[in-house]
């Protein structure tokens, strides 16, 4: 119609157009799905109006791929890998600050040590403590006691003590002694006692609720008495505290 190039300058209607290389700028194209179009991709940040997806094998980077906080909506192809090694098990001290009482660690470590239940210290063995004893009836001359103890959980305590009788004077019937801490007035306990210096006899070991509260009570099995010259009784029992 218009007879070539030549007529089409002569009419004014061709404009040369030149494409350098830098047309471009410094965006390089890509695929950016199956319909095979393709947009320029900057080589700064890319901002993006709408949920992206990335399959297994469209991003390569060496390590660190990636850096920062991703925020947003993302779904990654492929199978995610959870690191086996380099896991020692703390945590931030604001996320597990340091615990005291029943149950401490160090802030930020999930390692916890119980040294105590509901308050009582479970690391250590029995306090010694010096009973006091006295008889049911008339006044011993020589007497003389040793005992330990610990305070157990649920308001309990065990005891155990050696009663040594050297000269009985005139006492008589049970053989009492102090314990180290009150006893319940609620309720009985009993123990067991044993001679152990001449005789192997054995007895009881009473705390008596409402009658003898914060004292042993030891009696003799078969109603024979522990008040012998060179006795020597041990007696144990765990008892209610209040």
């Amino acid at each position: 119609m218009f007879g070539g190039i030549d007529n089409l300058r002569a009419t004014g209607l061709y404009f040369p157009i030149e494409i350098g290389p830098d047309i471009g700028g410094s965006a390089a194209f890509a695929n950016t799905g199956t319909s095979g179009a393709t947009i320029g991709l900057l080589n700064a940040a890319n901002t993006y109006s709408a949920v992206q997806t990335f399959n297994s094998g469209m991003l390569a980077a060496t390590a660190p791929a990636f850096t920062g906080t991703i925020t947003g909506t993302y779904t990654l192809g492929g199978t995610p890998t959870i690191p086996t090694s380099g896991l020692n098990g703390t945590l931030q001290a604001a996320q597990e600050p340091a615990h005291t009482g029943d149950m401490t660690n160090t802030a930020g470590s999930l390692a916890t040590t119980v040294t105590k239940i509901n308050g009582v210290d479970q690391t250590t063995g029995l306090t010694a403590y010096t009973p006091t004893v006295t008889s049911g009836s008339g006044t011993p001359t020589t007497v003389s006691a040793t005992g330990r103890w610990k305070q157990l959980p649920n308001k309990l305590a065990y005891v155990t003590m050696t009663i040594t009788i050297t000269t009985v004077g005139t006492a008589a019937g049970v053989v009492l002694a102090t314990l180290p801490t009150a006893s319940s007035s609620s309720a009985n306990y009993i123990g067991v006692c044993y001679e152990h210096n001449t005789t192997g006899n054995t007895g009881a070991a009473a705390v008596i609720g409402g009658l003898n509260t914060g004292r042993l009570q030891s009696a003799h099995y078969g109603g024979a008495t522990f008040w012998v010259n060179g006795y020597a009784v041990d007696c144990t029992v765990t008892y209610e505290t209040p």
